[in-house]
């Protein structure tokens, strides 16, 4: 490698074989290529430089994380198997990790398998402490396998070290994936505040056409929710499949007063299926905070403890068009929505809302005011779809109800 750096870049080739390291790091403009992730083993601490492409290899080794050169950039790794990580609070705590306090942009995994972490951390971190020198942008995972680490599998984190934040991680982006059961969250998408101004940070990310198997398996971990945004903005959540986790299968958790422009759209968030099993008190999908759109999903639930959909402090948000079942049966359904904490203003639009609970598929209360519920299909079998707290206002119009 070496030599092929000191020529200004090229190929080397691994043919069929363990090649054990204790650490390396691949040079700048040097691509790696072996006979197969199965076949060709790079085995040791690797660290990757830039404008380099890693091809059909597997790479890593239990204990330690595999990541980039500080500063890197440019850098595509096709057709790979990662595997080693290690333990929370060391520091290789994951398969993967993008490390704090360093930079870099434009990476490219794709086709790539993600093993679980051999100790108990993440499949993949990424921190960001909000400025140059401590900044990740432009991530991609296009068609990978992340195989369930006993904590996360995808972990994407702005940290805050008190100086100041005049930037986030942005396009750490997910397409075409599936994600195995997890130890705790499976995604989660973790913002901060910029300093001067107040608006979020980071977010700008995109996850498409995945399949997530269940969260929150591991016991060591309090967590279980399946997909996470907390402060970000301009997310997109699109095309995906999440089955049913330990805790809700949704949990959108920004400070509410800053919209937040985030779109879920045409996902399926399915608690009937999948291999980990609710907590008691475990609701379907949690969500919080302002201006954001909530369509064209599918939401189902036979477990749990909770509202099929529950909101929270959050203003201004557009839920239309999407379909929310509860399957139990008159003596443990829930609610498809409750709303409660100040969630004013928000548009419930063209939802098939489907639940045998007695009353209140829709409950409002505690301060929430002034929210409209428009040309709903409300499919149960009271004659009270709708329960309101006393003295609140909500808009009516145009809904259907049907027993």
């Amino acid at each position: 490698m070496s030599v092929v750096a000191g020529k200004g870049g090229g190929v080397v080739y691994l043919p069929a074989g363990t090649y054990r390291v204790s650490a390396l790091t691949i040079p700048n403009k040097v691509s790696v290529a072996g006979d197969g992730r199965s076949s060709s083993w790079l085995k040791g601490k690797i660290t990757a430089g830039s404008d380099l492409t890693v091809s059909n290899l597997k790479l890593g080794v239990a204990g330690k994380s595999f990541t980039v050169a500080n500063g890197a950039h440019d850098s595509a790794f096709e057709s790979c198997e990662f595997t080693g990580g290690g333990d929370q609070g060391t520091s290789d705590p994951a398969v993967v990790i993008f490390y704090p306090k360093r930079y870099g942009h434009d990476f490219s995994f794709r086709d790539c398998v993600i093993d679980a972490n051999a100790g108990n951390g993440n499949g993949v971190t990424v921190w960001d402490y909000g400025r140059a020198t401590a900044h990740f942008e432009n991530i991609v995972f296009d068609h990978c396998h992340f195989l369930g680490s006993p904590c996360m599998n995808l972990e994407v984190q702005q940290g805050d070290d008190g100086q100041p934040i005049v930037t986030g991680f942005k396009n750490i982006n997910v397409y075409d994936s599936v994600f195995e059961a997890s130890g705790s969250e499976q995604v989660s998408y973790g913002g901060k505040f910029l300093s001067a101004g107040g608006d979020f940070a980071s977010g700008w990310c995109t996850v498409q056409g995945c399949t997530f198997k269940g969260s929150g398996a591991n016991s060591l971990y309090p967590w279980g929710q399946g997909i996470e945004m907390g402060n970000v903005t301009h997310m997109v959540f699109s095309g995906n499949t999440v089955l049913r986790g330990r805790g809700a299968m949704l949990n959108h958790d920004s400070w509410p007063g800053k919209p937040g422009y985030d779109v879920i759209t045409n996902n399926t968030f399915d608690a009937t299926r999948g291999t980990v099993a609710a907590a008691s008190d475990a609701i379907g999908l949690f969500f919080e905070g302002d201006g954001n759109t909530f369509s064209g999903n599918t939401v189902i639930t036979n477990t749990g403890g909770g509202p099929v959909l529950f909101v929270t402090r959050a203003n201004g948000n557009v839920f239309e068009n999407n379909s929310i079942t509860d399957t139990r049966g008159a003596d443990t359904a829930h609610e498809c929505i409750y709303a409660k904490q100040t969630s004013c203003n928000n548009h419930f639009t063209g939802n098939r809302l489907s639940t045998a609970k007695k009353y209140g598929c829709v409950t409002i209360v505690d301060n929430s005011n002034d929210n409209w519920l428009t040309s709903n299909t409300f499919l149960m079998p009271s004659s009270l779809p709708i329960a309101v707290g006393a003295g609140l206002r909500v808009n009516l119009d145009g809904n259907i109800f049907a027993p």
